[in-house]
């Protein structure tokens, strides 16, 4: 893996240049760069499930209140018909 990532990072596949590997300094900060990357994107999967999941708590909320006031209007309705 890493040397597929110096060869694309080197350039030397292409160009027909003679090969330059990548210092070890270079290769740490394309595996820094790749772990840094890879924790933004857990960061952002994270948050993007807590807010689906808020909002399917805020859809339940407002599903049971509507039933709540639906069923206290219906048992309002009742006691009037009754008296």
């Amino acid at each position: 893996m890493l040397d597929l990532v110096a060869m694309i990072v080197s350039g030397a596949a292409s160009s027909g240049a003679p090969p330059h590997p990548m210092s070890p300094v270079a290769m740490a900060s394309v595996v820094a760069g790749s772990a840094i990357f890879l924790a933004l994107m857990a960061l952002v999967a994270h948050a993007s499930y807590r807010r689906k999941k808020e909002y399917d708590w805020h859809v339940a909320e407002w599903r049971r209140a509507e039933e709540e006031a639906r069923t206290q209007k219906e048992r309002r309705d009742r006691e009037e018909m009754l008296h």
